[in-house]
């Protein structure tokens, strides 16, 4: 019925897939790549524009929005067993990401896992972010790393960053992140 070395496409093959945190339902993350960073914001049409550099005008922005900075990687998701992209507009876990970042003993954020809960909603929403021990990578992640690109760059240029095609996991970024 099916060619003997078929295997049907992965979850996210078909467009891929966002980390969401959703409240009380605490995510276990791992970083796959570097950050790509940048800015966006959403138009009334309900699109998300995507920039390198802060964005000078913001034509037909939706009403109430504003500009966010970002962080995005490539990440595996514990807890739906897959690789996905974590975009991060929310400044607390920039900020607790660039804390272990800077710190000696956690360093590279690729080295270790990482627990994120989100608690309220609305304007009450807040994230708390730990920090699992440092070891390294599982070799069934690192399979279906390898297994997975994605194209980060993808996401400036309003692009599917999960299609076929060359991958881009390591950005030309500052070394420095």
């Amino acid at each position: 019925m099916f060619p003997s070395n078929y295997e049907p496409p992965a979850s996210n093959s078909e467009g891929g897939s966002y980390t969401k945190i959703k409240e009380g339902e605490p995510a276990k993350l791992r970083i796959l790549s570097e950050a790509f960073v940048g800015y966006s914001y959403w138009t009334a049409d309900n699109k998300c524009v995507r920039s390198e550099l802060r964005f000078e005008s913001t034509p037909n922005i939706r009403e109430g929005d504003k500009q966010k900075h970002f962080w995005a990687f490539k990440v595996w998701n514990y807890t739906t067993n897959q690789v996905e992209i974590w975009e991060i507009t929310q400044a607390s876990i920039r900020d607790a990401l660039w804390g272990y970042w800077k710190d000696e003993e956690y360093g590279d954020l690729r080295n270790y896992g990482l627990k994120v809960t989100r608690t309220g909603k609305a304007l009450e929403t807040k994230y708390q972010v730990i920090a699992m021990p440092p070891k390294p990578l599982s070799e069934d992640v690192a399979i279906a790393s390898a297994n997975t690109p994605v194209n980060l760059l993808a996401l400036f240029e309003g692009a599917n960053p999960f299609s076929t095609g060359e991958s881009a996991d390591t950005p030309v970024v500052d070394e420095d992140f």
